[in-house]
């Protein structure tokens, strides 16, 4: 039974994950968390949510296209973006943890 309710669980944060916004509040009128946004949602979010810094933990790719259009929407919004490298697959660098300790500091 309890596996039963694990495996329902898992399925329902599985579908809210992939079929829904996947935009949470973390600390409300401060901090919130996205995936990634197309710049026109981004731009309804930060004028929604009067967001006067964007976290990006993907890191600095000027090459993609997401992060063009992510950085172009900030800065016309005349907003901040702070640039952090992060990865799903191995421990951040010490210096990376750093620099967001330091970005959450200031922001």
């Amino acid at each position: 039974l309890a596996g039963f309710g694990a495996g329902i669980g898992f399925a329902a944060e599985f579908a809210r994950v992939v079929f829904g916004s996947n935009e949470h509040t973390v600390i409300p009128g401060k901090v919130y968390r996205t995936a990634q946004l197309s710049p026109q949602k981004l731009a309804r979010v930060v004028a929604e949510k009067n967001i006067r810094t964007v976290v990006n933990l993907r890191g600095c790719c000027s090459d993609a296209n997401w992060y063009l259009g992510e950085a172009r929407t900030v800065h016309a919004a005349g907003i901040s973006q702070e640039d952090v490298t992060l990865s799903a697959r191995r421990f951040p660098a010490p210096g990376e943890v750093a620099r967001l300790v330091e970005v959450f500091d200031r922001t």
